[in-house]
């Protein structure tokens, strides 16, 4: 069997990702990112509305993992997932969205030091929905937010 990452280096790598992610945030007011069409058809807004959508998903695969009953989802629809996403926090403050992405983004980084050893050795599901939902997201739509806010500025 492959091994996985070391858990712990890999919290410490998510908790760094998702505290740089945030900072790009750092002094912008939260109501000026309420505009549509900055990041393709999304306002940076909706961008962190599907990331914290992402996040609480992958809270609850490991949570799930963890005490015995987690079900793989199969084969699903990203683009009717995201759209939900969005929809779903349409009504959510935009400051709010950006703390919670860094809350859950922090629990996931803090759940793996929860996670046993050998179940992290045995769930490669686990890895890959850490990693797709912290480090690997983060790096997808970095750069674009940051030019988002630097034209504005």
């Amino acid at each position: 069997m492959e091994a996985r990452r070391d858990r712990a280096k890999l919290a410490i790598e998510i908790e760094e990702g998702v505290r740089d992610f945030c900072a790009t945030f750092d002094g912008v007011d939260p109501s000026s990112l309420e505009g549509q069409g900055t990041v393709g058809e999304w306002a940076v807004r909706d961008v962190l509305a599907h990331m914290v959508f992402w996040h609480e998903r992958c809270l609850t695969a490991v949570r799930t993992t963890m005490n015995g009953t987690y079900e793989p989802t199969g084969d699903i629809d990203e683009n009717a997932e995201n759209a939900a996403a969005v929809a779903g926090h349409a009504a959510t403050p935009t400051a709010q969205l950006m703390d919670r992405v860094k809350t859950t983004g922090l629990e996931i980084s803090a759940l793996l030091g929860e996670v046993p050893e050998e179940l992290w050795e045995q769930k490669l599901h686990l890895e890959s929905w850490v990693l797709g939902t912290t480090l690997n997201h983060y790096a997808d739509h970095r750069d674009e937010v940051r030019k988002v806010l630097e034209a504005r500025a």
